[in-house]
């Protein structure tokens, strides 16, 4: 969607960051996954078209199981052709009108942590990222509120519509920036939102478990062999249903069974289903009956 007369309106009002998520390291891929024609071809000219005014750009993608095996392809493209950084997140989550069709190419649990500690460097950051957080005082490492990230903390997020939301994944609640100022949503309703209390121990956040969550989140610690602190009932820790076979798959990481590096193509006709239409309940993301908390 990047023009030249787009690009040089960025270039003018200079952003202090720009994203773009890539479908694929190859022509053929990125069509496959987005079903439209040229869509690839478009998406390199505007990485151009940014990187020529040396705007603040950065590169993503979400893996898929349609083109897991060129991610890390994309992420060589981006800073040896493009100079740019790059960063890829396999966690997929529901659409926020609930629909559950993007969990059709989600990878599985195993996939996901396997591609996510491949590379040797990105190990390390997790490593280093869970000593970090271990070496603060028990106290600093839990919390009575719902909401533990980072926002409405230091971001939030405004859709087109101008409704002020804690983050992207989470739509419960909003405030409309148009019935009063910026201020009074940040600080009065985000206020709020963040500092509610849970109202029973769970393991995921807002206190509705999402599986898949839960299992890569055990399954990394289990291959990073970090200690997981107790977070109520949980059938991924040990003694738990599924524990046993979360050990399983982290053996098989461990000892390099899940070979990231010799993924080919997999046979497919899905197409990347958040492109197509609505399917979901219309309720927004988070809703009871989806489960589609972030």
């Amino acid at each position: 969607m990047i023009t030249e007369r787009i690009a040089d309106f960025l270039a003018e009002y200079r952003p202090f960051a720009i994203e773009i998520t890539l479908y694929g390291a190859t022509r053929k891929t990125y069509g496959a996954l987005t079903q439209i024609p040229g869509s690839y071809d478009r998406c390199i000219l505007g990485i151009r078209l940014l990187v020529d005014r040396k705007l603040p750009l950065k590169l993503k993608t979400v893996p898929t199981t349609i083109h897991r095996h060129e991610v890390y392809e994309m992420q060589r493209m981006a800073q040896q052709d493009f100079g740019v950084d790059f960063k890829f997140d396999p966690l997929v989550n529901p659409r926020i009108d609930c629909s559950q069709s993007p969990v059709e190419v989600r990878l599985a649990p195993e996939d996901a942590v396997a591609l996510d500690l491949h590379n040797a460097r990105r190990r390390a950051k997790a490593l280093k990222l869970i000593e970090r957080d271990m070496a603060l005082p028990l106290a600093a490492r839990t919390s009575e509120n719902i909401y533990q990230c980072g926002g409405g903390l230091n971001s939030c997020a405004i859709d087109p519509y101008g409704q002020i939301s804690i983050c992207v994944l989470s739509h419960q609640e909003s405030y409309d920036r148009r019935s009063g100022s910026f201020i009074v949503g940040w600080e009065g309703f985000l206020g709020r939102v963040r500092s509610r209390k849970k109202k029973r121990q769970s393991k995921c956040d807002a206190e509705s478990p999402v599986e898949f969550l839960c299992e890569v989140a055990h399954l990394r610690a289990m291959v990073l062999g970090a200690e997981i602190p107790a977070h109520g009932e949980c059938e991924c820790c040990a003694g738990g249903s599924a524990h046993a076979k979360l050990f399983q798959s982290a053996e098989r990481i461990r000892k390099g069974e899940v070979d990231v590096g010799s993924w080919t193509p997999m046979p497919s006709a899905a197409t990347l289903p958040i492109l197509q239409p609505s399917s979901g309940c219309g309720r927004g993301s988070g809703c009871g009956s989806c489960g589609a908390h972030a």
